[in-house]
C-alpha cells in the first residue's frame, strides 16, 4: 500500500493566515481609499480662482451706481440727547439723505439731482 504523506500545514493555521491576508488586502484598500480622498481634498483646496473683468469691476467703489446707507445717529450733551435714524442713498445720478425719528417722523430730507439740490426741513423745502 501506497505511503501517504503527512501534511506539512495545519487546516487551523491556514485558516488564520488567509484571515490575515485578507484583513491586511482590506486595510490596504481602505488606506488607500483615505489617501485618494485626502489628496482630492488637498487638489480642492489648492485651486486658485481668478476673478473675471466684470468682478473685480463690481468691486471698484467707483462702479457703484446704486447703493444705500442705513443707520442711527446719536446727539449725546450735558443738557440733552437726541437721536435718528438716517437713510442715505444713491440711486441713478441722485442722492437722499433722510432723517427720521424712532417714532418714523421725518425730521429732515436733503435730496441732491444734477443741477440743484433741496433740503425739507419742518414742512418747509429749501433749493
Amino acid at each position: 500500500m501506497p505511503v501517504l504523506l503527512k501534511p506539512c500545514f495545519k487546516a487551523a493555521n491556514f485558516t488564520k493566515n488567509q484571515s490575515n491576508m485578507e484583513s491586511k488586502e482590506l486595510s490596504l484598500k481602505q488606506f488607500h481609499l483615505i489617501l485618494l480622498m485626502f489628496l482630492l481634498f488637498l487638489g480642492g483646496c489648492a485651486q486658485r480662482i481668478t476673478p473675471s473683468d466684470e468682478q473685480t469691476q463690481q468691486n471698484r467703489p467707483e462702479s457703484y451706481n446704486n447703493w444705500r446707507a442705513t443707520g442711527k445717529l446719536a446727539f449725546i450733551s450735558p443738557e440733552e440727547r437726541q437721536s435718528a435714524n438716517f437713510n442715505w442713498q444713491y440711486r441713478e445720478q441722485k442722492q437722499t439723505l433722510t432723517l427720521n425719528t424712532f417714532i418714523g417722523t421725518q425730521v429732515l430730507k436733503l435730496e441732491e439731482l444734477d443741477q440743484y439740490s433741496t433740503l425739507t426741513l419742518e414742512d418747509k423745502t429749501y433749493t
